[in-house]
């Protein structure tokens, strides 16, 4: 009897969830970002002005070919963009909650179904998803679908995921140094590398065979990282603290301050690992310090970049730490905070003079950026301990 209203407890708390999300997506129906007004709409009504044919093999923006692919499709099902954009998005949201869920459920056999769900009520997730309708909860999806795939040991399926996660967009690699754990510690080999890249052409194939010239595709992800050559723009990261936001950043500094980068993900990668044997909770731990640490120190990031390292430490603060402590659930919030202000900031206040008080006077990218600094701290020092 108890197991059976206890099952009933669960479907009302997931239901309630789902209606909450339900509810402030309805309510945010017709808001929409910066990003929405000045490229995505414009898209759209260019694939209709060319045709679904035309806009395969033509370079419409800059995303990738993946994400034109969704809204190609949209063109033939609604005449709303903005709602078709929410759509995409919000499908995907939910399939983050379900994969989440089963991560979890590897580590826990008792967790439920609402542990998963409660990912969709994280004040980033419903601002990106439901509210602006941003695409990274489809590249994040994958993401987590190849962490749970390796968790599975389906390692094949796992790496071809990942290589999905890159198609969709580049940011995907900030988690690119654990591959170097996994060779290490012979939990995948050298030529299973392979299966990335087979993602990446699988998802590139209606393009590819529409006529298109791969190089082409490949220019995209270049026009990208030079694109807009700045340290930061509304992202809670170390230059936002230093008050660079928006300033100009020359190439070669760029590419010294990526190098570095790359030089301390693998200290994180290495870190405590000599003798010790794969293990499931440390490939979850450093999968998120490296979603936390790569787009912290990595300069011309962007308000969004911290948005798969909200969800991993969602699923490693609540559920997996190790060391827990009562202090988790507030070290979270803060750390929602810090991700969810500067996307608010940039999306809603970016052509006024609002936007310029709160940025250079108040500061709320550096205030959001010292959040991420004591929250990486203890991340830090949770995860790299000599007994952990």
């Amino acid at each position: 009897m108890s197991k059976i209203l206890e099952n009933k407890k669960e479907i009302l708390k997931c239901l309630l969830i789902i209606f909450v999300f339900i509810l402030i997506t309805f309510l945010f129906r017709n808001v929409y970002g910066e990003d929405y007004t000045l490229f995505l709409d414009k898209w759209i009504s260019k694939i209709n002005e060319i045709g679904a044919k035309e806009a395969l093999k033509t370079q419409i923006g800059n995303y990738t070919p993946p994400y034109m692919y969704l809204l190609i499709l949209g063109t033939f099902i609604t005449t709303n963009n903005l709602y078709w954009i929410k759509f995409v998005s919000i499908i995907f949201t939910f399939a983050m909650a379900i994969v989440v869920y089963y991560i979890i459920k590897h580590f826990n056999k008792e967790a439920k179904m609402s542990y998963g769900l409660l990912l969709i009520l994280i004040p980033g997730v419903i601002i990106n998803c439901s509210i602006i309708g941003q695409c990274d909860s489809i590249y994040t999806f994958f993401i987590l679908l190849f962490i749970l795939l390796l968790l599975k040991d389906k390692k094949r399926c796992a790496l071809i995921s990942y290589g999905i996660a890159i198609s969709f967009k580049l940011q995907a690699i900030f988690i690119a140094p654990i591959f170097l754990y996994l060779l290490l510690k012979k939990k995948i080999r050298v030529i299973d590398i392979i299966y990335i890249p087979i993602g990446f052409l699988i998802s590139m194939l209606p393009t590819i065979l529409s006529g298109r010239n791969i190089v082409d595709i490949f220019k995209i992800y270049f026009g990208q990282t030079t694109a807009y050559l700045q340290f930061v723009r509304s992202a809670p990261n170390i230059y936002s603290f230093l008050k660079l936001n928006y300033v100009s950043i020359s190439s070669i500094l760029l590419l010294i301050l990526s190098v570095l980068v790359v030089i301390f993900s693998v200290y994180i990668v290495l870190k405590n690992i000599k003798g010790k044997e794969y293990d499931d909770n440390t490939f979850i731990q450093k999968v998120s310090l490296l979603s936390l640490c790569v787009p912290y120190f990595l300069p011309a990031m962007h308000d969004r970049y911290f948005f798969v390292a909200n969800i991993l430490l969602y699923i490693f603060l609540i559920f997996l730490d190790n060391k827990k402590s009562k202090y988790n659930v507030l070290h979270f919030i803060f750390i929602c905070i810090a991700c969810a202000l500067p996307v608010v900031l940039y999306n809603f206040f970016s052509t006024t003079k609002t936007q310029a008080f709160l940025s250079q006077y108040i500061g709320v990218s550096g205030i959001s950026s010292l959040i991420m600094i004591f929250a990486m701290y203890i991340i830090l020092k949770k995860c790299l301990s000599k007994n952990n």
